[in-house]
């Protein structure tokens, strides 16, 4: 997984892309950290790291406003966001969706 800080690296980003914004105190964002690597270990998702922290303007920009929060892209669209933690299954149907 890859972490993100600002627009510019984010327009890098090509194909289905899950952006994850969390922050290091957030307990579900913990949570939800491990089931994400394995999903991108096992199934070969991209999933972005966004630390919300760290890039308050993407945070607003997505308007993301509780952590976590996955959005789904598929290029530039926003296919679709899931908010709190989720389990590896129910991921995957919002990504292959």
């Amino acid at each position: 997984m890859k972490l993100i800080k600002n627009e510019k690296d984010l327009e890098t980003l090509t194909g289905k892309v899950i952006l994850k914004f969390g922050a290091p105190w957030c307990g579900p964002c913990k949570m939800l950290q491990p089931v994400l690597e394995n999903l991108a270990q096992e199934e070969d998702v991209e999933i972005v790291e966004i630390n919300v922290d760290d890039s308050q303007d993407l945070a607003m920009k997505y308007n993301v406003r509780s952590v976590p929060t996955m959005i789904f892209l598929d290029g530039t669209t926003i296919t679709d966001t899931l908010v709190g933690f989720k389990t590896k299954e129910e991921i995957l149907t919002v990504y292959n969706s």
